[in-house]
């Protein structure tokens, strides 16, 4: 059996780790490249690790046209949002996805963009290189109030370093989470969260459709929250890009940290997303980053291991 690697994984990183596999391990079927594939060898291709977030109907189309005898579609990624589930349902092909791969690199680069925003790491760096002495005082993060919205593995990672810091926590989830309260967290309505948090952290799974989380942050949420430090590492389709731009533009927040953005990259898309990241960050204490929270050495490495335990773990590969 043939598992297609694609090209474009080198979006995420993977290109090396997959090459690191393909020589040094053992497997019971053989990692290929697309593009060095034969026609012949197409027809032995039964799972193909996809190098992109959207994988929508006209994609796996494309896929099964080419691989005929697809079978399964092996997720580099926790999230299965971009995944066209109906069209692979239709045409018999599963999926796997990988868990818990990042979970502490996320947690670390979630509390890192936050003591970026409260010190104004950037500002006050960007100020230094135009000769500018800003030595204005900055806020704390211990005694601040952190929501967190998502109280799942990363977001409970996150909370627990938080609580470390000896931060108020408030947080909101679709279910009761005991061990948030175990932190010394409270479960509160989004209305509060978004108004009460001073810090307000973002981990919720993007879930499009009929009560899904497609736009939850809202421009009334985003309009309840003053002087707060907001970060998002999660998916830019959650958030109403255009009222968060109004809100910087305005100066209503103490900082933005963006992680994700629609499209990505943003540049020359003429979303609101694309004028966030063109904004002047020493001026809005913004950050904005190329999607990189999971994007980690380590985290990679386990990626591309949790990619392969799926395949190998399965039935696939006999």
């Amino acid at each position: 059996m043939i598992v297609a690697l694609q090209m474009n994984l080198a979006t995420f990183h993977l290109v090396e780790p997959f090459e690191e596999a393909r020589r040094s391990r053992s497997l019971p079927f053989e990692l290929r490249w697309e593009d060095s594939l034969s026609d012949r060898d197409a027809s032995k291709v039964r799972v193909v690790v996809p190098g992109t977030h959207t994988i929508d109907g006209a994609y796996i189309r494309s896929l099964h046209e080419r691989f005929r005898n697809l079978i399964h579609i092996a997720l580099p990624m926790t999230g299965d949002d971009g995944l066209d589930k109906s069209e692979c349902a239709s045409r018999g092909i599963s999926y796997s996805r990988v868990r818990g791969y990042s979970t502490a690199e996320m947690a670390e680069y979630t509390e890192a963009l936050a003591l970026t925003l409260r010190h104004e790491v950037l500002r006050k760096a960007l100020a230094m290189r135009d000769g500018q002495w800003n030595d204005k005082a900055t806020l704390e993060m211990a005694g601040a109030c952190v929501g967190i919205m998502g109280l799942g593995a990363i977001g409970m990672a996150t909370a627990a370093r938080f609580a470390s810091r000896g931060c108020t926590l408030i947080g909101w989830n679709r279910s009761v989470r005991e061990e948030f309260k175990m932190l010394g967290g409270r479960q509160v309505g989004l209305d509060e969260l978004f108004a009460s948090a001073a810090v307000l952290v973002i981990h919720i799974p993007l879930v499009r459709g009929k009560g899904g989380t497609e736009g939850i942050v809202n421009a009334d949420l985003i309009a309840r929250m003053r002087n707060t430090d907001f970060i998002n590492p999660s998916r830019a389709d959650l958030i109403d890009g255009d009222a968060l731009l109004s809100a910087v533009l305005a100066e209503r927040l103490h900082g933005v940290a963006l992680d994700v953005f629609h499209p990505e990259p943003p540049f020359g898309s003429g979303s609101a997303w694309a004028k966030l990241c063109a904004l002047d960050p020493g001026r809005y204490n913004l950050v904005c980053q190329p999607h990189m929270g999971f994007k980690k050495q380590g985290a990679l490495r386990r990626l591309v291991d949790g990619v392969l335990a799926n395949i190998w773990n399965s039935d696939l590969a006999s």
